[in-house]
C-alpha cells in the first residue's frame, strides 16, 4: 500500500512539474511575446528614450528634477516592479543598476538616470544622454514565431517606422523565457 501511495505522488508531483513548464502553442506564444514587447516599449522609452516628464520647477539637486505629476511612474519601488514582471533576472538586474545606482565607463563615471528625491518620488537627471537613438515599436500583429520549447520563445517582429523616418525596415529577433522562480514568461533579449 506505501509503495502504491509513493508511486501515486511521485506521479502526481512529476505531472506538476511537467505542466508549469509545458510548451505552449503558438497562438499563446504570439499573445505573451505580443504583451511583453508592448510593455517593454513604454519601458524602452523611459529607460533608453524620452524618460520620464519631469516638472522644471521641481529642481531636487543638480541636474536631477521631480518627476512631473502626470508620469506614469512617480515611486521607484512601481517602476521596479514593472522592469521585473517584463524582463527576465537578469536583464532587469542590468537595466536597474545602470540606470538607479549609475554605471562607469573606461573609468568615467556615468550619473544614475533616475535617483529618489528626499520626498520619496523618482528624480530624472535633466541631461541624460542615451546611448540609444531611437526607441521603436514593433508591430506585435506580425510576429512569427520561429522557435517554441518548453520555457522559451524566439519569435522574429517587425518594427514599426514613423513616417519621414529615414531608417530601413527592419525586424528583432525576441526571446521570450519561462522563469519558474518568478511564475511567468520574460523577455530575455534586447527589445530597443
Amino acid at each position: 500500500m506505501k509503495r502504491l501511495l509513493l508511486l501515486v505522488l511521485a506521479l502526481l508531483l512529476a505531472t506538476g512539474a511537467l505542466s508549469s513548464c509545458a510548451r505552449v502553442e503558438d497562438d499563446e506564444a504570439k499573445a505573451i511575446v505580443a504583451d511583453l514587447l508592448d510593455r517593454a516599449y513604454h519601458l524602452n522609452v523611459i529607460y533608453y528614450g524620452e524618460g520620464l516628464p519631469y516638472d522644471e520647477d521641481e529642481r531636487y539637486q543638480g541636474n536631477y528634477y521631480y518627476v512631473a505629476e502626470d508620469a506614469p511612474y512617480r515611486v521607484r519601488n512601481d517602476l521596479l516592479v514593472e522592469t521585473k514582471a517584463v524582463f527576465s533576472k537578469s536583464m532587469a538586474n542590468d537595466i536597474i543598476k545602470t540606470y538607479f545606482d549609475g554605471t562607469a565607463s573606461l573609468g568615467v563615471p556615468i550619473y544614475a538616470r533616475y535617483i529618489t528625491g528626499e520626498s520619496g518620488y523618482l528624480t530624472v537627471l535633466k541631461d541624460y544622454d542615451s546611448a540609444v537613438d531611437k526607441v521603436y515599436k514593433y508591430d506585435t500583429t506580425k510576429i512569427e514565431i520561429k522557435r517554441n520549447k518548453k520555457n522559451e520563445i524566439k519569435a522574429t517582429v517587425p518594427a514599426i517606422i514613423p513616417e519621414g523616418d529615414t531608417t530601413s525596415p527592419f525586424e528583432i529577433e525576441v526571446i521570450i523565457t519561462y522563469s519558474e522562480d518568478l511564475g511567468g514568461w520574460r523577455i530575455d533579449s534586447p527589445t530597443y
